[in-house]
């Protein structure tokens, strides 16, 4: 029998992540400020992956995104400030958050990066049922899914800053939240097959997955939907990908052959180049 996912209903959660869910928050924001405090002024103009947004407008992004799904107070654009009107909701939340901070100075920006952390830290000791409804930055969820959302956006904003700083990426990053954030993507990927990469009724393709993270299955849409099916035959349809190289191409960082170079993506067929070149989460 087919097996379906999706954000809505997505795989569960790793227990190990759940039982250490505050310290893994707290690692990945220590990776996070490790960062801040590692760069001077001039550092915080480079460009990142992420849109028009520089490394400040990451780090800022990360610290008020939290404050905002904790309650916290956080600063406030400056008056006269509007979102872009052609984004979606959730980019415009994301740029109410970085226009708050677009004039602090870093000393500023590593202080809500330290509240952001405790606060997060805080919140996530204090929860009891991970079934429980929470608001995440793509709709419900519960808080099981809103710790993996979390641990997938700070991690690929991670990447996003090490790319801008001129670091090489970690490829063997086993972590709780780096695994944390490739079962996000992958519990994604059915959907991404048919709303963003546009598969039709009858498409077949295999996906390998290799690393921190393994999958090795057969897509298959039927109905408009496409399910992990392995009695389907994929015919000449593949993709096979690392974790890190995968994650980040569905996150729109990179093309396709970049990852192709390092040797962390491939593909053949007519579904496997549709993929590559449409998947994509926002």
């Amino acid at each position: 029998m087919a097996e379906r996912t999706s954000l809505a209903s997505p795989t569960p959660v790793d227990a190990g992540l759940l039982d250490d869910a505050p310290a893994t928050a707290a690692s990945l924001w220590n990776r996070l400020l490790a960062v801040a405090e590692g760069i001077d002024e001039e550092d915080a103009t480079a460009p990142t992956p992420c849109d028009d947004w520089r490394v400040r407008d990451v780090l800022a992004h990360c610290a008020a995104a939290q404050l905002d799904f904790d309650g916290a107070e956080r600063a406030q654009p400056p008056e006269g400030w509007t979102p872009p009107d052609d984004r979606s909701e959730r980019d415009r939340w994301a740029a109410h958050g970085v226009a708050a901070y677009a004039d602090a100075d870093l000393s500023t920006v590593r202080d809500e990066l330290r509240r952001a952390r405790d606060g997060h830290v805080l919140r996530l000791s204090q929860v009891r049922d991970w079934e429980a409804e929470a608001t995440g930055p793509v709709g419900p969820t519960t808080e099981a899914g809103l710790l993996r959302i979390r641990c997938y956006d700070l991690w690929v904003h991670l990447q996003d800053l090490r790319i801008a700083l001129d670091t090489d990426l970690d490829l063997a990053d086993s972590s709780s939240a780096a695994r944390a954030a490739y079962q996000f993507v992958l519990d994604a990927l059915p959907r991404l097959a048919v709303k963003r990469a546009g598969f039709p009724d009858g498409s077949t393709m295999r996906l390998t997955v290799h690393g921190p993270v393994q999958r090795s299955g057969v897509l298959h849409v039927a109905d408009g939907w496409a399910s992990w099916d392995n009695h389907a035959d994929p015919g000449e349809c593949s993709v096979a990908a690392d974790p890190l190289a995968l994650t980040l191409l569905v996150s729109g960082r990179r093309e396709p052959g970049y990852w192709r170079e390092l040797e962390l993506l491939e593909w053949a067929g007519p579904r496997g180049e549709q993929f590559v070149t449409g998947a994509r989460l926002f």
